[in-house]
């Protein structure tokens, strides 16, 4: 089979350049931490918005490594973890272009069981 395609018309550039994209990340938040036992911390933020209007989610660094993603909540919970030990982490908030916001967080358990 043999096939011929033809075109009488011409591809023409846009006089004018395409305008370019502009997306700004979410608004900055202030993430707290309650320390709720002595291997037990809780971590809560204010829910922010986005300056174009898009959804976000939030995803959870603890101490290097990704815990959670796509969160919708407003609060995380470590659970396990070891006495009198310094932690470290992130809420990073992401729109739908990926565009992000991350804010620290840090904490100290208990050295003693403060169960009773």
């Amino acid at each position: 089979m043999w096939f011929s395609l033809r075109f009488w018309g011409r591809f023409e550039k846009p006089e004018e350049p395409l305008e370019k994209f502009e997306n700004e990340p979410p608004f900055s938040f202030a993430v707290s931490t309650t320390l709720l036992n002595d291997t037990t911390a809780r971590i809560d933020w204010l829910r922010t918005g986005d300056p174009e209007g898009d959804s976000v989610v939030y995803d959870i660094y603890f101490m290097g490594v990704q815990v959670f993603a796509n969160l919708r909540s407003d609060n995380y919970t470590f659970t396990k973890l070891t006495r009198g030990t310094a932690y470290n982490g992130q809420v990073v908030a992401r729109d739908a272009f990926f565009q992000e916001t991350a804010v620290g967080f840090n904490f100290v358990t208990a050295a003693q069981d403060t169960s009773q």
